[in-house]
């Protein structure tokens, strides 16, 4: 978003999943800031079939953001996208890899979400075996397309299944995923700071047509 001029973002967050959403939007406020950008402001919401989206936005746009950002299940993420198309046409959108449920998005926010940029934990582009191999696997079983809470649940099933292989009798589970690290994911090797943390490689995508098609 930095790159493509925005400096003042106002984020929208699902407040009912804090663990995630809140430690998300800490993090995206800070590295935006460290790029020269700053957060416009936040606007918490509770999800609901009564959760009123057009206030979510009018709250946002008090600060006169030059992009939003949205942190929020798919469903959400195209109710807020609508409004926001509605009472600030011109603003470039962006969400979190939550919103990112395969081509979900696009289904249910039409031309809302059209231009979006969302972020991923994957290379959608990878030709490697392994992302293949996956892909394929959670296709043929669930006939549909992997999202990314899906590749990153089976990466943390493995790398849990290695720790307890390697750990020796009376060894502790966070010990051990501590020692025996760095652990071979489907596209990326995954190792875990003294807090437990792992860092993982972003990459972004846009709905171009209906499609999720990866720019960076």
């Amino acid at each position: 978003m930095f790159e493509r001029g925005a400096r003042h973002a106002g984020l929208a967050f699902d407040a009912s999943n804090l663990p995630f959403s809140g430690t998300w939007v800490q993090a995206f406020s800070a590295e935006f800031e460290q790029l020269g950008g700053a957060t416009s402001g936040t606007a918490g919401f509770e999800s609901s079939a009564t959760t009123s989206f057009s206030d979510v936005i009018t709250r946002l746009l008090v600060n006169k953001p030059d992009a939003l950002v949205f942190v929020a299940s798919t469903l959400d993420t195209s109710r807020l996208a609508q409004q926001a198309r509605r009472l600030a046409p011109g603003l470039p959108l962006s969400s979190s890899e939550w919103a990112a449920s395969a081509e979900a998005l696009s289904e249910m926010g039409g031309s809302a979400v059209e231009g979006m940029l969302i972020t991923h934990a994957y290379n959608r582009n990878d030709s490697g075996a392994a992302y293949q191999n996956f892909r394929s696997a959670f296709k043929n079983r669930f006939q549909r397309e992997f999202g990314s809470f899906s590749l990153l649940a089976y990466d943390t099933a493995n790398i849990i299944f290695s720790a307890m292989k390697q750990r020796s009798n009376g060894e502790g589970m966070k010990a051990a995923l501590l020692k025996y690290g760095p652990y071979q994911g489907v596209q990326q090797e995954i190792s875990f700071d003294a807090s437990g943390d792992a860092t993982r490689k972003v990459y972004f995508t846009e709905i171009r047509s209906g499609n999720l098609v990866q720019y960076k």
